[in-house]
C-alpha cells in the first residue's frame, strides 16, 4: 500500500536546527520623520534659533538596522549627530551614532546595526526619541526634531510569499522547499 503524505510549505535552513515558514510574516522596516529646528533644543542646550532640517530614520526591527538621511540649513557645519532617548521637553543619552557619516554638507547619510531591544523599543515610541545635530558653536545642540510620523516601507513580495529575512540564512546553507500537494520522494516517504 502506497502513503501518501502531504508537507505544508516549510523552509529548512541546513546546519540549524530552525524551521522558517516560508510566507512567514515579518515586521517591514518603518520610516518615522522629525522636523528639526533650533527652537526644539531643551535647555540647557541653547540652539540655533534659524537652524532647521529634517530627518528621516528607517528603522528595521528584523534586521536590526537603522538607517538616516538627515538635511539641514542655517547651521555651521555639524561635528556630530545622533538618536537621544528623551521625550518631548527632556534631554537624554545618545543611543544611535550618526557620526561616521557625516560628510561636512547636507544631507548626510548612512546605516548602522543596534540591537533588537533598541531597534524594537524605538518603533514601540518613536516619540520617546529625537535627532540632534550638534555644531560647535551649539555643542549641546544645534537642531533637534522628536521622531514620529511612521510609514511602513514597502517589502517587496515573491508570488509564493515575502522574502526572507537575509540575516535568516547563513551564507552557503542549502534551502529546502517543499511546496503543498508535492509528493515527497520514495525515498523520503513512501
Amino acid at each position: 500500500m502506497r502513503v501518501r503524505r502531504l508537507i505544508g510549505p516549510i523552509c529548512v535552513v541546513a546546519g540549524s536546527l530552525s524551521l522558517i515558514p516560508v510566507g512567514a510574516a515579518h515586521a517591514a522596516p518603518v520610516e518615522l520623520t522629525a522636523s528639526l529646528t533650533g527652537a526644539a533644543e531643551v535647555s540647557p542646550n541653547v540652539g540655533d534659533p534659524d537652524g532647521s532640517g529634517s530627518a528621516s530614520v528607517t528603522v528595521d526591527s528584523v534586521t536590526n538596522q537603522v538607517c538616516w538621511n538627515i538635511s539641514y540649513a542655517a547651521i555651521d557645519t555639524p561635528t556630530v549627530a545622533h538618536i537621544h532617548v528623551g521625550a518631548a521637553g527632556t534631554n537624554g543619552g545618545v543611543v544611535v551614532n550618526f557620526t561616521p557619516s557625516l560628510t561636512g554638507s547636507s544631507p548626510f547619510a548612512g546605516c548602522t546595526t543596534v540591537t533588537n531591544t533598541l531597534a524594537t523599543q524605538i518603533l514601540a515610541n518613536p516619540a520617546g526619541y529625537y535627532v540632534n545635530v550638534h555644531t560647535s558653536p551649539h555643542p549641546g545642540g544645534a537642531v533637534r526634531g522628536q521622531l514620529g510620523n511612521s510609514v511602513p516601507v514597502e517589502v517587496p513580495e515573491v508570488p509564493w510569499g515575502p522574502l526572507l529575512p537575509v540575516s535568516a540564512v547563513a551564507v552557503g546553507a542549502l534551502l529546502i522547499v517543499v511546496q503543498r500537494s508535492r509528493r515527497l520522494p520514495r525515498a523520503l516517504g513512501s
